[in-house]
């Protein structure tokens, strides 16, 4: 029956970890239910915006229903980092050979000539 519903509503169904069930009567033996009649759902739009989404089962307390905590595990976009410069860097001995260096070593976009006044 769900997933008719699902097909049938254009919703994703969140992965649950921590088990199968959701519900228990709390019961052994013969008379022990076990049924997963809680879940997480999301729109399509949803799940591409936190693709790492996830349910996790935590231990009953009180209830007969198993919690789900939904996690968003968190992630950042890589972005370029900017350049900082020192001035007391200027300062230092080798600081005029490294830029040397790796100016002539030809593995920057731009041309250092393109700073020379005349």
């Amino acid at each position: 029956m769900v997933p008719c519903f699902l097909d049938n509503s254009g919703m994703l169904e969140i992965p649950i970890k921590g088990g199968s069930f959701t519900w228990s009567n709390q019961r052994c033996d013969e008379e022990a239910i076990l049924e997963k009649i809680d879940r997480i759902l999301s729109s399509v739009e949803w799940s591409l915006a936190f693709p790492k989404a996830i349910g996790v089962l935590e231990v009953p307390i009180a209830s007969h229903h198993t919690y789900i905590i939904l996690l968003l595990p968190y992630f950042r976009k890589k972005t370029k980092k900017d350049f900082k410069f020192e001035s007391k860097w200027l300062l230092e001995d080798e600081c005029f050979s490294n830029a040397k260096g790796s100016w002539e070593s030809g593995e920057h976009p731009i041309n250092p000539n393109s700073f020379v006044t005349k």
